[in-house]
């Protein structure tokens, strides 16, 4: 009898989930949004009950799509957006709302660590560089401003690992989701270091235990499974940060194959088998011992699509909408140049967002055209950065934006090399899948897994509009420097709200 496998993947504003053969063959996909609140300008919250309901939502129309019989379900896996805040009491129970990676609250708390060398040390021990949206200085703030919230909380999980808390009812994390503020960038083990420099060894009992990404983690309860439309029993896998499955789902086990994510956010990440620190990447546990993946993450890819909906086109405006009247754009002159930070940026990126060039001529067409360039535009920027620190073999693409072929070729244009892409976004999903494939003991480990469960991909070779956008990336780059030069002679502190009342970010 034929046994399947389920991958779930519950991005920053989309689920998605995958059937497959216990070959990794897919069976069928769905996808179902899940809610954000904004209930100020720099609070970006999610209910977990509401996020729990749109993924057992988007299970039954899977289960009854596919037609395959729910107890041939051998395992599941699963995959979630990092970073934020799931506070759970010691019943298991949402304690408030979660805090969600495009947080702000805690950008002050940011300012403080990098004056008095806090951050210096987070990565000197992590690896990484905190930004608003991570756990610590999300839990610092926390500490701060609602000391009884945390009170009445036992753990703190990550998105993946509430979904799998609701199913199951155990409480576990895995490495690549510990190391998005705590993990030892050597050991993979939670750092006392990273704990008591940024004050928060005292709430050291709210981190979970940490398993292995393919172990299993618990089983689905029976009202879990009536919910799912699943019987109870089946084996759900610990799973892995939604960036390192989609690797697996998009480039393999390979050091090296450096996978261009134009997601919610863009995360330009390789996996590497040793640890680095550079102040300009951050680094983490990679998803099988001995491996680490160094990424570049910015808030400006489809977030800014999304934002350019909204502010150019309106409240009905789509990612669809911008993209269709972007590549319609009239060229006859240069599109003005867009920095894409319209959400914040870390590090060294700008913490706002603005149009340079922009002249009388110059209508709404081509302002998209260039919010659709310059966002193509940074993913180059930051690839070079990981190359100037890691080797890296070959490009390949994957996310959300990647569904539009134009988009994919203009990235090719712009990075003037032979690139992949995958054929479908559900990456993310088929990286969960590798994990309950080797739960259930389908395949004997990910490297197996992942061969077989793999998206197909295309090659896209660079067209004859690759010397006039490498032009308009060195302008790019030149404003960039420019801009962060600028920021910090001034006070932007009025301008960087990066969550205005009133607008959603959907992945595109």
């Amino acid at each position: 009898m034929t046994q399947y496998v389920l991958g779930i993947d519950s991005g920053s504003s989309t689920v998605k989930v995958t059937l497959h053969t216990d070959d990794g063959s897919l069976v069928a996909s769905v996808a179902e949004p899940t809610p954000m609140d904004q209930p100020w300008p720099d609070a970006v919250e999610r209910d977990p009950e509401a996020h729990w309901a749109a993924v057992a939502g988007a299970v039954r129309r899977l289960v009854a799509h596919a037609g395959v019989r729910a107890g041939s379900v051998a395992a599941i896996g699963l995959a979630g957006h990092g970073d934020g805040v799931h506070l759970v009491d010691n019943e298991g129970r949402p304690v408030g709302p979660a805090l969600l990676s495009q947080d702000t609250r805690a950008a002050a708390v940011l300012d403080a660590w990098a004056a008095d060398g806090t951050l210096a040390e987070l990565r000197n021990a992590t690896g990484q560089v905190p930004f608003p949206g991570s756990p610590a200085p999300l839990l610092r703030w926390l500490d701060r401003h609602e000391p009884e919230r945390l009170a009445r909380a036992r753990w703190v999980l990550a998105a993946k690992d509430w979904i799998r808390l609701r199913m199951t009812g155990e409480i576990a994390t895995d490495r690549t989701d510990a190391g998005g503020s705590f993990a030892d960038l050597d050991s993979h083990e939670y750092s006392e270091r990273a704990l008591q420099v940024t004050g928060l060894e005292h709430l050291a009992y709210l981190l979970p235990p940490v398993l292995e990404p393919t172990a299993v983690a618990g089983h689905l309860l029976p009202a879990a499974a009536s919910e799912l439309g699943l019987p109870a029993g089946i084996p759900v896998a610990t799973g892995l940060h939604d960036v390192a499955a989609t690797v697996l789902g998009t480039v393999g086990t390979e050091p090296g194959r450096l996978c261009v994510i134009a997601g919610t956010f863009g995360v330009n990440v390789v996996l590497v088998d040793r640890p680095v620190r550079n102040e300009l990447l951050n680094t983490r546990p990679g998803p099988f011992p001995g491996t680490w993946t160094v990424r570049r993450t910015a808030r400006a890819s489809g977030a800014s699509v999304a934002w350019a909906a909204k502010a150019l086109l309106g409240e009905r405006g789509t990612a669809g909408d911008v993209l269709d009247l972007a590549f319609q754009a009239d060229l006859d002159h240069d599109p003005p140049t867009f920095v894409p930070f319209v959400f914040g940026g870390t590090a060294d990126q700008p913490g706002y967002g603005s149009f340079f060039g922009l002249r009388s001529w110059h209508g709404r067409e081509a302002m998209l055209r260039s919010v659709v360039e310059c966002i193509a535009f940074n993913h180059c920027h930051d690839v070079g950065v990981v190359r100037d620190s890691v080797p890296v073999r070959s490009i390949h693409l994957a996310g959300g934006l990647t569904r539009d072929s134009r988009w994919n070729q203009l990235l090719a244009d712009a990075l003037d090399e032979e690139i992949s892409c995958t054929r479908s976004d559900d990456t993310g999903a088929r990286g969960a899948a590798t994990t309950a494939a080797v739960a259930a003991g389908l395949a004997a480990d990910l490297p197996q897994a992942v061969e077989r469960f793999r998206a197909p991909s295309e090659q896209i070779a660079p067209g004859p509009a690759a010397p006039e956008l490498r032009r308009r990336l060195r302008r790019f780059r030149d404003i960039l420097s420019s801009v962060r030069v600028l920021e910090s002679q001034l006070d932007m502190s009025e301008s960087t709200s990066p969550m205005p009342t009133g607008v959603t970010v959907r992945e595109v």
